[in-house]
């Protein structure tokens, strides 16, 4: 139900893509609705550029390989619903939440200083993962980013996917 792939060549894209995130307005997010999210692109006008994802998107193949592997199918089709990063500081949380509206969730942890920072799904045993990880799962999953108290920011990556298999 809950896979994870490591990324190949993390260390390799990792400053990259953080130079492209710190080049997104800094946008917080509302505690009103469940979450204390130091910097996202999520209310971010849908039309402003996002190199940080095309970068991604461009390092992605592998994990489409994977997902094909996962299923024993080959995936006609695989939209991208939509995405976005969330960096989190001190203090930082987001509550239980599910993503409708698509078949699939993947969070890809671009920094996890402590693997206690993990995304924590509710009735689920914890995943282990690691910073370069990407974990993949249905959407309808409650969830939950827990509180930041490491002291070091936590950035992820997250794109919600629907895909048809042939």
């Amino acid at each position: 139900m809950i896979t994870k792939f490591s990324l190949l060549d993390h260390n390799k894209h990792k400053q990259n893509l953080l130079n492209l995130i710190d080049s997104i307005p800094n946008l917080s997010s509302n505690i009103e609705l469940g979450e204390q999210v130091s910097k996202s692109d999520w209310y971010l006008n849908s039309s402003y550029p996002r190199r940080y994802w095309d970068y991604f998107f461009n390092i992605l193949t592998p994990w489409f390989d994977h997902m094909e592997d996962k299923y024993g199918h080959k995936i006609s089709k695989m939209q991208i619903a939509n995405y976005w990063f969330q960096q989190y500081l001190d203090s930082d949380y987001h509550g239980w939440h599910t993503h409708p509206n698509s078949n699939f969730s993947n969070v890809y942890f671009l920094e996890l200083p402590e693997t206690n920072m993990t995304t924590e799904f509710k009735d689920h045993k914890p995943i282990s993962v690691k910073e370069g990880d990407i974990i993949t799962f249905p959407a309808y999953l409650l969830h939950r980013s827990p509180i930041n108290s490491s002291g070091k920011r936590k950035t992820v990556i997250v794109f919600n996917s629907n895909m048809c298999l042939i």
